[in-house]
């Protein structure tokens, strides 16, 4: 069976940051990644970096949120697709 695991920088208390919080780098996650891989036996099918607008909605996004709006936030993780039980 196919799976997969997705692999986003954290966000972590920061407090001499004036917003309050500060997200590790898209590195912080490759490793993060790459240790799980190692850690578990995991042979990955494929691996990819995803982008995403911030399109935090209730029911999700649709073809339309895309056509009509200018984001000037996007979001960049690691997918890993692997076999698994």
């Amino acid at each position: 069976m196919l799976r997969f695991q997705d692999f986003a920088p954290s966000k972590k208390p920061f407090l001499a940051s004036l917003r309050g919080v500060e997200c590790e780098t898209f590195e912080d996650a490759v490793a993060t990644a790459d240790e799980w891989m190692r850690r578990e036996g995991i042979r990955p099918v494929s691996v990819e970096t995803v982008i995403v607008p911030n399109l935090w909605r209730e029911r999700g996004p649709t073809d339309a949120d895309f056509a009509q709006h200018e984001y000037s936030e996007w979001y960049q993780f690691v997918r890993v697709w692997y076999e698994g039980k």
